[in-house]
């Protein structure tokens, strides 16, 4: 009896000894590679969704659960695809990062995706909105934290011509992310009935806008705006200037109203109405805590793309998705909405601006009989209630205006159910 009380006594020292050896021996840290932009136009918007990502690991002490996380970031100094396909090797082929995120430039996660496909590698995009990852290029490895490009831009062209609205210019930045975020509104205006009667294409990164402002045609009713960063701080400046400011309306996408540029336009952004999937001036806790995280530690205004770099990281760290209320699943065989509920319908496939078409004149929305998918929603997870409804599901498309005040210069673009 006393031997079998001591081997027992003997195998609980042993067990607990080697359970003891391997709560000591920490396992290798998760690497995620981060790849941002700090230099050129979009330098600032580069820069916060690097500091959200940063934000949210130093809240959680650098750890998924037990698990050490390794935060190793590149930066790249243009919209290249070259150079961002270049960052990404790096860091998964020297660095040996298990996961790549950040990435601004649409036309960097186009290139991206065949890499990470290749490769196996998931993508975390935050920001870079382009179209197709969620459409003919979807894939299990690519996945998003923000938008895809024309998925605010329905909604506003609808909303446009339910203003009275008929004859719209658009003036969008000279590259994909331009082409898709303007391609949308123009979709949406032409399908209620409205006309786009001039399309005008500046470079990213123009650094005088007069010649551009100077073609807009005066029996426009609405100038519609697809232009971020600082060139966004130009062109609404310039707009003011020019003095078609209080003459013909601008509306845009949220970015041309950024809050990273938005004190700094002052008096000339007031009355300029965007749509986006989000805006400091969400009153949610959840929103609340994060904007006043980021500009404790930070000492800048939270932007668009620090809350998406710090929302990617929570997403990262979900167990499994949530439905959000009001929205069918996703897949196929959706369900029909219960009573009460909002009606989930498909969204106009996104545009593209094709050069035949501009020497024409003309507007990929007037094309309807070309290929284009059904646009599939991007997010399958609630993003902590730090989103607006609208980046989760397309409810009705009944948009708020709410006025922009010296006081808050906030801006909004609700799309509720």
């Amino acid at each position: 009896m006393r031997n079998r009380a001591l081997r027992a006594a003997v195998l609980a020292l042993i067990l607990s000894l080697a359970v003891s050896a391997v709560g000591s021996q920490e396992r290798d840290p998760v690497k995620i590679g981060l790849i941002f932009t700090n230099t050129g136009p979009l330098a600032q918007l580069g820069i916060d969704m690097r500091d959200g990502n940063l934000l949210y690991w130093s809240q959680v002490g650098g750890r998924a659960g037990a698990r050490r996380v390794e935060l190793l970031t590149e930066s790249t100094g243009s919209n290249k695809p070259d150079e961002g396909l270049t960052k990404a090797r790096k860091l998964v082929e020297r660095d040996h990062v298990q996961i790549l995120t950040g990435v601004l430039e649409t036309p960097v996660a186009y290139a991206l995706a065949p890499y990470v496909n290749d490769r196996k590698i998931p993508l975390m995009i935050n920001i870079a909105g382009a179209d197709g990852l969620s459409q003919k290029q979807r894939s299990e490895y690519v996945f998003r934290s923000s938008f895809s490009n024309s998925q605010a831009s329905h909604p506003l062209g609808e909303w446009a011509y339910r203003q009275g609205y008929r004859k719209m210019v658009l003036l969008a930045s000279d590259f994909a992310a331009g082409h898709e975020h303007i391609g949308g509104v123009a979709r949406t205006f032409v399908a209620a009935g409205g006309q786009i009667i001039q399309e005008i294409y500046p470079l990213l990164g123009a650094s005088d806008f007069a010649p551009y402002l100077a073609q807009i045609r005066r029996d426009a009713d609405v100038v519609a705006v697809a232009i971020f960063g600082a060139d966004a701080l130009r062109v609404v400046a310039q707009y003011a200037e020019f003095g078609l400011k209080g003459k013909i309306p601008l509306i845009g996408k949220g970015g041309l109203t950024d809050e990273s540029f938005l004190d700094k336009m002052g008096d000339a952004a007031l009355g300029i109405v965007v749509a986006f999937n989000w805006s400091a001036a969400l009153e949610t806790p959840d929103n609340r805590r994060f904007r006043d995280a980021f500009e404790s530690k930070y000492r800048r205004p939270a932007s668009l793309t620090a809350e998406a770099g710090y929302v990617r990281e929570h997403q990262g760290q979900r167990r499994e998705p949530r439905r959000v209320p009001g929205c069918a699943p996703r897949g196929r065989g959706r369900r029909a909405p219960g009573k009460g509920e909002a009606r989930r319908f498909p969204q106009p496939a996104p545009d593209r601006l094709h050069p035949q078409d501009r020497a024409k004149g003309q507007h990929a929305a007037q094309h309807p009989d070309r290929d284009l998918p059904e646009h599939e929603p991007v997010l399958d997870l609630d993003s902590r209630g730090i989103h607006g409804h609208a980046v989760l599901c397309r409810a009705e498309g009944q948009m708020d205006q709410v006025t922009a005040s010296l006081s808050t210069m906030a801006r909004w673009a609700i799309v509720r159910p």
